[in-house]
């Protein structure tokens, strides 16, 4: 049985263990982007022995964040960030990966140390949230639309 330290290879990546972070949504992009917070973060992790690293699931599309708050990629200005945190995770000899995602009828929420509560499309920071499902995420929360 492989060793939890021992290299993997797939294909033409090596992974320097069989360690990997998950992707863990932190609430602190502005517009999408990642900041300094992610640089630090991530490369202490990746500088900590991690060897493939996620940093965060990263919206396609600015109503498939969670909050406006989470990361992205469907803007050219997330390049950027996205760029100083894969050379990071490199530098500190790991590999970057990332999840791509849209959270549904889930979006459009505050921090959760702001209540995690959905909001309408009409509040200033809300937007419609969009789902194969046209019913609410709970009581009193915005209906989907379809995508």
């Amino acid at each position: 049985m492989p060793d939890l330290f021992s290299p993997y290879t797939l294909k033409d990546v090596t992974l320097r263990n069989r360690i990997a972070m998950s992707p863990m949504t932190m609430y602190r992009s502005v517009d999408g982007r990642m900041s300094d917070f992610h640089v630090m973060l991530m490369g202490s992790r990746a500088a900590g022995g991690f060897s493939l690293v996620f940093p965060e699931q990263l919206a396609i599309m600015p109503d498939g964040r969670t909050s406006t708050s989470c990361a992205g990629i469907y803007d050219d200005s997330q390049i950027e960030g996205l760029s100083r945190v894969t050379a990071i995770i490199k530098d500190m000899g790991a590999v970057p990966a990332a999840q791509l995602g849209h959270t549904g009828r889930k979006g459009s929420e505050t921090k959760p140390w702001k209540g995690k509560r959905q909001l309408p499309p009409d509040h200033p920071d809300g937007w419609q949230v969009r789902g194969l499902q046209r019913s609410p995420m709970a009581v009193a929360t915005p209906i989907p639309s379809k995508p």
